[in-house]
């Protein structure tokens, strides 16, 4: 992937260690990575899996 959002580096791997920590369910957790990881704006996404779950 050429784009990984340098300024939002920290941001986003945070979020994504949120997420993956607070599910239960594994497959879950990896979905939620995946869709942060190819998301057009990581961070709103994130906030968005957040309170969808």
């Amino acid at each position: 992937m050429e784009t990984f959002f340098p300024a939002q580096k920290w941001n986003t791997l945070i979020f994504i260690d949120k997420l993956y920590n607070d599910s239960n369910d594994g497959i879950n957790g990896m979905l939620n990575l995946f869709v942060l990881l190819y998301a057009d704006d990581t961070v709103i996404m994130a906030e968005n899996l957040n309170t969808g779950n």
